[in-house]
């Protein structure tokens, strides 16, 4: 747990070292895209939302097998193919590159499109193998990594099935607590920061103070089945998957 967060804090970090693509500001939104195609230090008038977000999987490695990191983020990708391109107050980011670790180098192809506006952001990602992993559940995600200055905010939660859940991110870790769905709308005291799924994703909700960290994090990941068994995915398999960001001022 502890390498999960290093992972964290050094893309964070490495971002910070002025390895940015291009800046976005608008009269709402306000954000950074690293030149490995992250969104760093999401704001919306100013006010912190998130810290980053960026691609990551994992898979299960077979029981013969000798132990290593058996993940990938798109903060470990240092190729530098973010494109981006403006028009008015709208900027698109295209990354197109590679998804690898010290044993895969060339694991999946990845591309991420990010289409921000001042009111609304938009993030499709789709990853393609390139060799057969294995995992009983889901391979691939997008992470948000989100500010402690937003624990004990209120939250809705909408679930798949249209349910609405109405919590506060607890001040303290929770073991216990958990928000699953199809959207999150979360109290910022200035408004309400919404994340919204495409279609069949799922939302999910991880505190970081579970390993000892200080923030938490959101993961956004396509529509995947659990089995009791391990499965191998071939090469070629691909996902895809999509959510926005939104924000609605205090009246």
């Amino acid at each position: 747990m502890k390498q999960w967060k290093q992972i964290l804090c050094a893309a964070a970090l490495i971002a910070g070292t002025g390895l940015f693509a291009e800046n976005y500001t608008s009269d709402g939104f306000s954000a950074e895209i690293s030149k490995n195609g992250m969104l760093m230090n999401l704001k919306y008038k100013g006010q912190l939302l998130c810290n980053q977000i960026q691609i990551n999987g994992g898979y299960h490695l077979p029981k013969d097998a000798k132990k290593y990191d058996a993940r990938f983020f798109q903060g470990w990708d240092y190729t530098g193919q973010a494109v981006c391109k403006r028009e008015g107050t709208t900027m698109t980011a295209t990354t197109e590159s590679k998804l690898g670790n010290t044993v895969l180098k060339d694991a999946a192809d990845y591309k991420v499109e990010m289409t921000l506006t001042p009111k609304k952001i938009t993030v499709k990602s789709s990853v393609k193998l390139n060799v057969p992993l294995l995992t009983n559940y889901t391979l691939f995600q997008s992470i948000l990594s989100m500010p402690p200055a937003l624990f004990g905010r209120g939250v809705k939660c909408v679930t798949d099935k249209g349910q609405e859940r109405f919590e506060v991110l607890p001040e303290t870790f929770n073991k216990a607590f958990q928000l699953k769905g199809r959207s999150i709308a979360l109290s910022t005291g200035k408004g309400t920061f919404i994340l919204s799924a495409a279609k069949e994703e799922c939302i999910d909700f991880m505190d970081s103070r579970m390993w000892g960290g200080k923030d938490f994090s959101f993961y956004i990941t396509p529509p995947a089945k659990w089995t009791e068994k391990d499965v191998e995915y071939p090469a070629g398999t691909t996902y895809q998957w999509e959510f926005s960001l939104s924000f609605e001022p205090e009246a």
